[in-house]
């Protein structure tokens, strides 16, 4: 079985004549605009690596927040591909083999259901279990029950920072060697949930 640790960068809605707020797409309020991706092998060795820039098409302009974490600005995406041409590629990327994915916490396998299927592609692609590796690090670290920050948890397990964080291939990296070091036998995996991500998208289509 395979890892596939992954990790994605947002834009969202601004009005920029206005200095506020956009208002979303309710289908897709959080667009990516950026996936990473490192395959780990049964043995948590890495045997691949994806980095993909998505060309936005609801909101096309980076919101401010998003663009001072990331440095991302319109010439990043400017010869990019859109998100159903990067999905092609990714959905290869993952294989046939029998995967889990894993995450830095919970929104990025939410959203990118969400994104899957606002484009109405084939979600079947995709694994349906994931493991939340922030969560596994924050028992690991005895938080108390808080979610431990990624950069914080590298710093405390002593990970080299060798990649930048606050973008998606750098961020993957990092919980791939977090999750390398507090893997145990009792992995919590969950199952995502399509029929609720899909009884939401459809509501907010209507």
């Amino acid at each position: 079985m395979n890892y596939i640790v992954i990790d994605l960068e947002f834009n969202q809605p601004y009005d920029f004549k206005n200095n506020s707020p956009g208002k979303p797409n309710e289908g897709c309020p959080f667009e990516i605009v950026q996936i990473g991706a490192v395959k780990l092998n049964e043995n948590l060795e890495i045997i691949g690596r994806k980095n993909y820039y998505v060309k936005p098409q609801l909101y096309k302009r980076i919101h401010p927040f998003v663009a001072k974490m990331t440095g991302f600005d319109g010439n990043t995406f400017k010869d990019q591909r859109t998100f159903p041409q990067n999905f092609k590629s990714f959905a290869r990327f993952i294989g046939r083999e029998k995967a889990v994915f894993c995450t830095w916490g919970g929104v990025d396998i939410r959203e990118l259901y969400r994104n899957v299927l606002f484009y109405n592609l084939n979600y079947r692609k995709l694994p349906k279990r994931f493991i939340d590796v922030q969560k596994m690090v924050s028992r690991y670290l005895k938080s108390g029950g808080n979610c431990v920050g990624l950069k914080n948890a590298v710093e405390a397990l002593g990970v080299d920072k060798t990649m930048p964080f606050h973008d998606a291939l750098g961020d993957a990296f990092y919980a791939g060697e977090l999750f390398k070091i507090v893997k145990r036998r009792d992995l919590r995996v969950q199952r995502v949930d399509i029929k609720k991500l899909k009884e939401k998208l459809k509501v907010s289509k209507l």
